[in-house]
């Protein structure tokens, strides 16, 4: 199986690939409102084609402060400017365990590689995206909460550039860093 990746800004795809991003947003089912305005707000946008029909996304998108809040963790407001989100690999046998998920993380992170981001994902050991996420380096930061539209448990998860040497973190952030 071949898998394309297209990882672009919005602006440089085409409507019909903002389409098919909007289309497998709605399947994933944890957005509200999955608009084209959301999408293209996004500084990178992410699809994977199997042949030339989609089976996932991912995204750098607009950030929401409000994971800090829920989770308790407010002192990282500031920190975080980016947010990893949308991720969606159609739940098909044939696309499980082939690493999409991963490649798809590894494009987008790849974009903002010099940054520090943050996720947010259900605490659940049965969620794939919790495992994918921890195997970059992500660490659960702060309380868990319920998530707004899907209710369920959701966790903030953030990625520390502490391999990067022109950032320092204070003291009190890896303590708070711990799974």
């Amino acid at each position: 199986m071949d898998i394309i990746y297209i990882t672009e800004k919005p602006q440089n795809l085409s409507q019909q690939q903002k389409h098919y991003f909007q289309k497998l947003l709605l399947l994933q089912g944890q957005i509200d409102n999955p608009s084209l305005d959301k999408i293209n707000s996004c500084p990178f946008l992410c699809l994977a084609y199997d042949k030339e029909i989609p089976i996932g996304i991912g995204a750098i998108k607009q950030v929401y402060k409000m994971p800090f809040d829920k989770a308790e963790v407010v002192e990282f407001k500031d920190i975080y400017e980016i947010e990893l989100g949308y991720l969606y690999v159609l739940d098909k046998k044939k696309y499980r365990g082939k690493g999409i998920a991963k490649s798809i993380c590894t494009r987008l992170l790849n974009k903002v590689k010099l940054k520090n981001v943050f996720a947010t994902t259900e605490e659940s050991d049965e969620n794939a995206m919790k495992w994918i996420l921890q195997k970059f380096g992500f660490k659960k930061t702060g309380k868990t909460y319920q998530g707004g539209k899907t209710k369920k448990i959701l966790v903030c998860i953030c990625w520390h550039l502490h391999h990067n040497n022109n950032l320092q973190l204070t003291s009190a952030l890896p303590q708070l860093l711990s799974f």
